[in-house]
C-alpha cells in the first residue's frame, strides 16, 4: 500500500478555503459577478498595454532597425504550424461555421488553382511555403498528369508531410532553399503558388522570388495573403499595381503591394480580389490575385 503523505496545515488550510469560503462565496453571486468583471475589464487592460510595449518594441527592432529576421525563426516552428493546421482540418467539425479562416480559404485556393489548371493545362504546381500539403494533396489526386511541388525550409515538414501523403506519385515534397531550387530548374507553363507565406517576409525577399520565377519561365503565379488594419498606419491598404512600401501589419507580419510586385516583375494581373473568412477577428481579410506571365 502506498499512502500520500502531506502536511496537516496544509490540508487544514485547503479544506477551509474550498469548503467554508467557497461556500460563502457561492451563495454572494451579485458580488463574485462583480469580481468576475472587474478581472476581465483589468486582463482587458493588461492585454492593450502588453500589446502597446509589443508593439513598440517591434518597430524599433524591426522597423526602423531594419533587422533581418523573419518568419518562423525557433527550431520547430514550421513543424507546430502544420500540425496546428493538420489537427484543424482533420477535426470532425471543421465546416464552414468552424471560427476559422482555413476553410474558406481552403475552398477559394481549390477553386482557383483547379480553374487554372482546366483552362492552361499547365505542367506543375510548385507551392512556395507548403507547410501542409492539403491543397496539394487533393488537387494531385484529380490531376494525376501534373506534377505537384511543395517546399519548406524544415525537414522536419518534409518528413510530416511524406507520411500523410506519400502515397500521391505526382506529389513530392521538399526541403530546402527555394530560390536555389527555382534557379536550377525550368517551369515554363506552370504555376508558383504560396498563401500565408509572403506575409512574414520582407519585401526585398518577394522581389527576389518574383524576379526567380520569371527568369525560370513561370507562366502563372497564384497568391493568397493576409491582411487587415495596420498597427503602423491604421489606415486601409490599398493595393495596386503601381510601386508602394510596405507596411507593418501585426506581430511579426507585414502587407505587401503584392500586385504591384508582380507587375514589376514582369506578370500582369489577370484577377484579384479581397475577401473574408470565418476567422474570429473581424478585421482579416485576405487578397487572392492571379499573375500572367508576360513575354
Amino acid at each position: 500500500m502506498i499512502k500520500q503523505k502531506f502536511d496537516p496545515e496544509f490540508v487544514w488550510k485547503k479544506k477551509f478555503v474550498y469548503r467554508v469560503v467557497g461556500r460563502v462565496l457561492d451563495r454572494q453571486n451579485l458580488l463574485i459577478n462583480f469580481y468576475r468583471y472587474i478581472l476581465k475589464f483589468a486582463n482587458k487592460i493588461i492585454q492593450v498595454s502588453d500589446r502597446h510595449h509589443y508593439y513598440e518594441k517591434f518597430r524599433t527592432n524591426v522597423i526602423e532597425e531594419k533587422n533581418t529576421d523573419h518568419g518562423y525563426t525557433g527550431k520547430y516552428d514550421d513543424l507546430k504550424a502544420a500540425l496546428g493546421y493538420a489537427s484543424e482540418i482533420n477535426a470532425i467539425d471543421f465546416s464552414d461555421k468552424t471560427a476559422t479562416e482555413s476553410y474558406r480559404l481552403y475552398q477559394e485556393q481549390i477553386r482557383t488553382v483547379r480553374e487554372l489548371l482546366l483552362k492552361n493545362k499547365s505542367k506543375k504546381v510548385f507551392n512556395f511555403g507548403v507547410c501542409y500539403a492539403y491543397i496539394d494533396s487533393i488537387l494531385a489526386e484529380e490531376f494525376p498528369d501534373v506534377e505537384f511541388i511543395g517546399i519548406d525550409l524544415s525537414p522536419y515538414n518534409k518528413a510530416f508531410n511524406d507520411v500523410a501523403f506519400g502515397h500521391l506519385p505526382n506529389l513530392t515534397i521538399l526541403s530546402g532553399d527555394a530560390i536555389q531550387y527555382i534557379s536550377n530548374h525550368d517551369f515554363s507553363n506552370s504555376i508558383l503558388f504560396h498563401s500565408r507565406t509572403l506575409v512574414v517576409l520582407p519585401k526585398e525577399f518577394i522581389l527576389q522570388l518574383y524576379n526567380v520565377a520569371y527568369k525560370a519561365n513561370f507562366k502563372f503565379i497564384i497568391g493568397f495573403e493576409q491582411n487587415g488594419l495596420s498597427y503602423e498606419t491604421f489606415e486601409p491598404y490599398i493595393f495596386d499595381l503601381k510601386d508602394k512600401p510596405s507596411v507593418w501589419w501585426r506581430d511579426f507580419m507585414f502587407i505587401h503591394n503584392y500586385l504591384g510586385i508582380a507587375t514589376q516583375c514582369g506578370f500582369r494581373i489577370i484577377d484579384s480580389k479581397l475577401f473574408t473568412t470565418s476567422h474570429t477577428n473581424a478585421d482579416y481579410r485576405v487578397l487572392s490575385y492571379v499573375a500572367e506571365r508576360i513575354d
